[in-house]
């Protein structure tokens, strides 16, 4: 018995040993890697600067810790800058990391996209096929701020969520005039009075940055964003849809949206806050737009000039 239990006792011992080891390892091996990481986005030309980054959690999780976090592409295509940044994972799922992230400033599109938030969290899962899933979420909204929204009247969200599904590398045009699609994209939000569902995807090269040659080089090897499934419910109406979109030549959208519209003041008056000529919105029936030659139309009737997404 006495021989039996200094065995268990000695196996205990043995194991605590070899699982510290690894865990010390491995914690060690995941501040080193997101040193690298961040190394290896500023020689591709990232700008990134930041404070002090550190491991913690033993003996549950590994924990990577990063301070005063800043990151810049070069034409201002992405601008992020986090407080605290607090990246998380355990021995046993060393390819989902949950991030936990205080004090985020982002800006998207030479600033055509701001927002802030005081805290929110993040996943990241590799699988085995080389897919990789973030999914955003913003926790509690009385903190999120919604500064700029595309050159219309930022909405004030209650709650918001964010899928994001890449593939594994690059993909061009093989067959036919748009490449293989690379993001897949699922949008939840809502507001006091509007929830918001959008299923969609970007096809094409890789975006690097917000300037000329990248966009043309999307629009010219085949980029293609498509929304198959848009669907805006607010006070009894409801819009839903889809849209598909390129760029011509002036870097303007070129593409279609279909609609069907039923009902509601409030999806009309939203629908005008987009910049829609409140001629062309029913109040219950089908809403199609054509955007082609610089220009936004429904049926033959001229609606108005679009403008390019890069002045």
């Amino acid at each position: 018995m006495v021989k039996q239990l200094r065995l268990a006792i000695a196996v205990m011992f043995v194991a605590i040993l070899v699982y510290s080891g690894l865990w010390f390892t491995a914690a060690f091996q995941a501040e080193k890697d997101t040193v690298a990481l961040l190394s290896s986005w500023r020689d591709q030309g990232i700008q990134i600067e930041h404070g002090n980054i550190s491991h913690s959690g033993f003996p549950y999780r590994i924990a990577v810790e990063i301070e005063d976090f800043d990151l810049r592409t070069r034409s201002r295509g992405l601008d992020i800058h986090t407080d605290q940044m607090v990246l998380t994972t355990h021995l046993w799922t060393a390819n989902h990391w949950v991030a936990q992230i205080s004090g985020l400033e982002a800006k998207f599109a030479d600033n055509t996209l701001a927002m802030r938030d005081g805290a929110l969290n993040a996943s990241y899962k590799l699988y085995e096929d080389g897919q990789r899933v973030i999914a955003i979420d913003s926790l509690l909204t009385n903190d999120l701020n919604i500064d700029r929204f595309f050159g219309t009247v930022p909405p004030q969200l209650t709650s918001l969520q964010l899928f994001l599904r890449f593939g594994d590398t690059d993909k061009q045009a093989k067959e036919g005039l748009y490449g293989e699609r690379y993001l897949d994209v699922k949008l939840v939000a809502s507001t006091d009075i509007t929830s918001l569902e959008a299923t969609g995807g970007i096809s094409g090269p890789i975006i690097h940055d917000w300037n000329k040659r990248e966009l043309e080089n999307w629009r010219d090897e085949g980029g293609l964003m498509e929304f198959s499934i848009i669907d805006i419910r607010s006070q009894g109406g409801r819009v839903r849809g889809n849209l598909s979109a390129t760029l011509d030549e002036n870097l303007k959208p070129l593409g279609s949206a279909s609609m069907t519209v039923n009902g509601g003041e409030n999806i009309q008056k939203l629908l005008r806050t987009t910049g829609i000529n409140p001629a062309i919105i029913p109040s219950s029936g089908a809403l199609n737009i054509m955007l082609q030659n610089g220009r936004y139309s429904s049926g033959t009737d001229a609606a108005g000039q679009l403008k390019p997404v890069l002045d």
